[in-house]
């Protein structure tokens, strides 16, 4: 025969890079043709997708982007300028005309806010 025989050994693309708020602990397969599904870190949201290459080299697709919280309710609250916010967005609104209080907003990892303070009835004082 006279021919060498040579190993094929598979290639391995090592650990993904990290990418934002990726969490890549749930990849094993590093060998080319693996695929995973990474999660998103806690208060992001989609559908990241990883797959080791025939050249070593990762392809990702997908992205995780943060939770978008609603406008934010509360009785006797003027929320003006709180809408739009995401995962850790803050927001400090003015208690309505005849109210008094400061009251706080933050958009939390589940898509809900979570509110300080609060806004109480102005009493007149009668002398």
């Amino acid at each position: 025969y006279g021919g060498s025989c040579t190993a094929v050994v598979p290639v391995d693309c090592g650990a993904p890079s990290p990418q934002d708020h990726v969490d890549f602990t749930v990849c094993e397969d590093h060998t080319v043709g693996g695929t995973c599904s990474p999660k998103c870190e806690e208060g992001y949201t989609g559908s990241p997708t990883a797959t080791c290459g025939s050249g070593g080299a990762w392809a990702y697709g997908g992205a995780c982007v943060a939770v978008q919280c609603n406008t934010p309710s509360q009785p006797h609250v003027d929320f003006t300028g709180c809408e739009h916010h995401s995962f850790g967005g803050t927001c400090s609104p003015k208690c309505e005309s005849g109210f008094t209080g400061s009251p706080t907003a933050t958009c939390r990892s589940d898509g809900a806010w979570e509110y300080g303070g609060s806004c109480t009835a102005v009493v007149p004082v009668d002398c």
